[in-house]
């Protein structure tokens, strides 16, 4: 979410400038980089129930943080694509594609959520499961309005090399962004 900061930053000025094109680059420039930053993340998660009693957590604790954090690694992807969707969006003023990704996955999510833990026995690993899938239909909703919505027609773009050459100015306000929300 921090690094996602930077780029509500640089998408704002450059609507505001009307520079439209530049809002994929910057867009698509934060995706790759939250991206790469998810897959520390995971494989910290993945290794959680080991981590967390090297720092005193109960090894029975330790073992459900993990068992949970386990199945919301699929979600992680996915959710750093969708703070990135987002912060295009909100840039733009474009507030309804956020309301209805966020209804369609509430709407998903309570019965999901319940099948999972209670139906498939899945306990609190059904939970995080749930929101993993979640997480993909909220970046699917959103990715949807961005393709077909006639309102980011001028914000609109398909990836190009350009954006992987100014990652490090990216990262110049993504990191004090992150070390802000930390």
């Amino acid at each position: 979410m921090g690094l996602a900061c930077g780029l509500e930053t640089i998408c704002g000025q450059a609507y505001g400038a009307e520079q439209y094109h530049k809002l994929a680059l910057f867009t698509y420039r934060s995706i790759v980089v939250l991206l790469v930053a998810s897959v520390p993340i995971a494989i910290i998660w993945l290794f959680l129930p080991d981590v967390l009693p090297l720092i005193g957590q109960d090894p029975q604790i330790a073992s459900e943080a993990g068992r949970y954090a386990l199945w919301l690694i699929p979600g992680l992807f996915a959710y750093s694509v969708a703070q990135c969707l987002s912060k295009f969006l909100q840039s733009q003023s474009l507030i309804f594609p956020m309301v209805l990704s966020s209804l369609t996955t509430l709407t998903l999510f309570i019965p999901l959520c319940w099948f999972m833990v209670y139906k498939v026995g899945m306990g609190n690993a059904g939970a995080a499961f749930a929101v993993s899938l979640c997480d993909w239909v909220e970046v699917t909703v959103l990715g949807l309005y961005i393709k077909f919505s006639p309102s980011c027609d001028k914000t609109r773009a398909a990836p190009t090399w350009e954006t992987f050459r100014g990652i490090g100015s990216f990262m110049r306000l993504a990191v004090p962004s992150t070390l802000m929300i930390w």
